[in-house]
């Protein structure tokens, strides 16, 4: 909270404060603590859960599930601050494109053989 407080009596013209946030750290602080962290000027925070399976994230040691990742936004919203996730089942399109293009082939040269019908 000190942070927060010498943020804003250091940058009068600050408009906004925002951190990354993990689940776990959300869902540790108490509802009062997390309306406090806003009164005290923190705007927004960002979780993110990278994937919206729950498989992923043990693979990649998230430490929290997906629901564990949605609780803890509707925590921080409930208390006034605003959640941007991170990844999650709504760029699943995305990421889905981006696996299916890094594991497609290479385009081949054109060769220089000519094609004999």
């Amino acid at each position: 909270m000190a942070i927060l407080g010498a943020l804003r009596d250091n940058f009068p013209h600050l408009r906004q404060v925002s951190c990354y946030a993990m689940a776990t750290n959300i869902l540790a602080k108490s509802d009062e603590e997390l309306r406090q962290l806003r009164a005290a000027g923190l705007d927004l925070l960002y979780i993110g859960p990278e994937s919206g399976d729950d498989v992923v994230l043990k693979r990649i040691a998230k430490g929290s599930d997906f629901a564990a990742h949605a609780e803890a936004a509707q925590r921080a919203h409930s208390a006034g601050t605003p959640c941007r996730r991170r990844g999650g089942p709504s760029s699943r399109r995305q990421r889905a494109a981006g696996t299916f293009a890094s594991a497609a082939p290479a385009p081949r040269p054109p060769s220089r053989r000519r094609c004999v019908p």
